[in-house]
């Protein structure tokens, strides 16, 4: 073995990830059935954090679900997104026209399909609870309140009417049309005799 190959496997091993947080050689030195534990340990925790995780995200899910049963008029909003381009795999392609609904405070993941190919590319879109505004955000992103995340203005007279807005956000789209509107009728509708 030359010097360069075993200069080489050393600055690997040097870099390479330690079990558990233990240093290698405090992890060689720990008895079979210690490192077993740990590691039976390490996948209990896991199971345990995903366990919780999933619990948080099925109850926000039956909330959500619940809206939706039985919401008011301005707790949901539908939305379209059509023209323009989107960004898959670094260039800015045409894609097929998305549409989705959201209630207030409800993250969903979009799917854009690069029009007449087999490409996409993930969008995380938000309506935020606090802030009248919709948020786009990269798929690697997921807090829709992440400086990381486009926003749109989703003023409740806009929705009442509904608008479209043609937007770019860097890294995301190009020159879009962005479209929503609250969703069933206004409690404050006027009929006219």
């Amino acid at each position: 073995m030359s010097r360069f190959s075993v200069l080489a496997l050393l600055f690997l091993a040097a870099c390479a990830n330690n079990p558990y947080g233990f240093s290698s050689s405090e992890w060689d030195a720990l008895p079979a059935s210690k490192k077993a534990q740990i590691v039976k340990q390490a996948e209990e925790d896991k199971r345990r954090v995903q366990a919780e995780k999933d619990r948080r995200d099925a109850e926000k899910q039956r909330v959500i679900d619940g809206i939706y049963q039985q919401a008011e008029y301005g707790t949901i909003i539908e939305c379209s997104i059509s023209d323009g381009r989107v960004e898959i795999f670094g260039d800015f392609e045409p894609y097929n026209p998305v549409s989705f609904r959201l209630v207030r405070g409800e993250e969903k993941t979009l799917t854009f399909q690069e029009s007449g190919k087999f490409s996409d590319r993930q969008v995380n879109v938000g309506f935020l609870q606090d802030a009248p505004s919709l948020a786009f955000c990269p798929e690697y992103e997921d807090d829709i309140t992440s400086y990381d995340c486009a926003r749109v203005p989703a003023l409740d007279n806009a929705l009442r009417t509904g608008f479209t807005t043609k937007t770019s956000f860097e890294d995301l789209f190009e020159n879009v049309n962005v479209s929503c509107s609250y969703v069933g009728q206004s409690q404050n509708t006027i009929f006219l005799r």
